[in-house]
């Protein structure tokens, strides 16, 4: 009886030792794949698959359990068995999460030892080097009630290049609707738009009667979200600019005032930031900001250029409205020289002309050029005489539209004689200083 009862221990325990799972020895080998190693962001799926060896090179035992894990989407299976061959699979699927997927698989029992693991990675989702790209624009970015905006989406490949024709572009508003006729009659807040040969796709966004901030989202298939903003004004604003000087010299500035009103006539009010662009020079600020009055002021510096600079201001959707300010260029020198060099006693008259010349060695009009003459004999001074000689004038000359101003030197009642010079300078005055030519000698013989 009691040998009995051993033999059927013995057998007991035979078949519970037969079906208890091989445990991985140590030192088992493992390697970890996925197919596809890329999936999409929502109920994409990728085959994995754990192949394990023995140290001597042997595939583990058929039931050998591994324990799989991932970081982000799910698994079929955390823990698997082998088949005869030392495989196991399992299935990671996406679940709305962006990233790479981290799997990684270790021998569910025994020590395993070092290098037993295997790790594999999944790409969720497009990444920003794969997926297409998709900007959008508004133009307008601000309108008033019932006025609307070219909203303009334009696709592109993952490497930056036009898709071209037939992609299919989602738009989506928070407020005003889209309305592809432009009539702005009915619309709805999404639309899908079909990009043309130049890759765009274009709609208009109506503002409608409601105020505040249009927040337009685009996609383009698996591209990142692409968005443009519309500000919807309660009423237009109209803008008066003037300028204060409105003619400068390249050192001075001129104050530039802008008045912001509503459809009423009545000031704004203080807090509006106007937008100010110069054709050229400097504004300072940029952006004014109105007081109380809904008055702005800013300082416009013409950096040393001149011209006629154009000053244009515009808030949000008002008209744009523009001043003039004319930069007189500066004389940097003055250009005279005597030709002839001589003139004979007998003769009575010498025309002379003097150039005012600015930085850019053009000439400057509307500047005073006054003519010194001074008598020279034997190398001493003997004093100034009036140029024209014999005239009211004061030897000063308006410069023409080339810059020149020409005058006569008049020897009638000059006691000259053959051997004395006649040194000449012109000199000009402005604002910033005096220039004065080099001194030109005109020999009497």
């Amino acid at each position: 009886m009691k040998q009995r009862f051993l033999l059927l221990l013995l057998f007991v325990c035979a078949l519970a030792c037969d079906s208890a799972n091989p445990v991985a020895p140590t030192g088992t080998i493992l390697s970890l794949s996925a197919s596809p190693t890329q999936i999409s962001l929502n109920g994409g799926t990728s085959l994995l698959t754990v192949t394990g060896f023995k140290p001597d090179g042997n595939p583990l035992n058929p039931g050998t359990q591994i324990t799989l894990s991932t970081d982000i989407g799910v698994l079929s299976s955390t823990l698997v068995e082998t088949n005869g061959s030392g495989r196991a699979t399992a299935i990671l699927t996406s679940d709305g999460t962006p990233g790479v997927a981290m799997i990684s698989a270790r021998p569910a029992s025994g020590t395993g030892g070092e290098g037993t693991g295997a790790m594999a990675t999944v790409q969720i989702g497009q990444t920003d080097t794969t997926r297409p790209q998709l900007t959008v624009t508004a133009s307008p970015s601000t309108v008033g009630l019932g006025e609307r905006a070219t909203v303009t989406a334009v696709a592109r490949n993952a490497d930056g290049s036009l898709f071209g024709a037939g992609g299919s572009v989602l738009l989506r508003t928070d407020l005003g609707f889209f309305d592809t006729s432009g009539s702005c009659s009915s619309g709805s807040n999404s639309v899908t738009l079909t990009t043309s040969s130049a890759s765009e796709a274009r709609t208009f966004l109506c503002a409608g009667q409601q105020p505040g901030t249009a927040n337009i989202t685009g996609t383009f298939g698996a591209s990142a979200e692409a968005t443009a903003t519309v500000t919807i004004e309660n009423q237009r604003p109209s803008l008066i600019i003037n300028a204060n000087p409105n003619i400068i010299s390249p050192l001075e500035t001129s104050q530039i005032t802008i008045i912001a009103r509503d459809e009423n006539d009545v000031p704004l009010g203080a807090g509006f930031q106007i937008q100010l662009l110069a054709s050229f020079g400097q504004l300072d600020p940029e952006t004014p900001t109105t007081d109380q009055d809904g008055r702005a002021t800013a300082t416009f510096d013409p950096n040393d250029e001149f011209g006629d600079a154009v000053i244009q201001a515009f808030l949000g959707s008002s008209e744009v409205v523009s001043v003039t300010v004319t930069v007189n260029p500066e004389v940097v020198s003055v250009q005279f020289v005597t030709l002839p060099g001589s003139i004979n006693v007998e003769n009575q008259t010498l025309r002379l002309v003097a150039r005012a010349l600015n930085s850019r060695n053009e000439g400057v009009s509307s500047v005073i050029a006054v003519y010194t003459a001074v008598l020279e004999m034997g190398g001493n001074r003997i004093g100034e005489f009036q140029l024209p000689s014999g005239d009211s004038s004061d030897g000063s000359v308006v410069t023409g539209n080339d810059g020149t101003a020409p005058i006569d030197l008049v020897l009638e009642e000059v006691d000259l004689m053959a051997g004395n010079d006649i040194l000449v300078t012109v000199t000009v005055s402005t604002e910033s200083g005096s220039v004065t030519s080099p001194e030109g000698r005109i020999r009497v013989n």
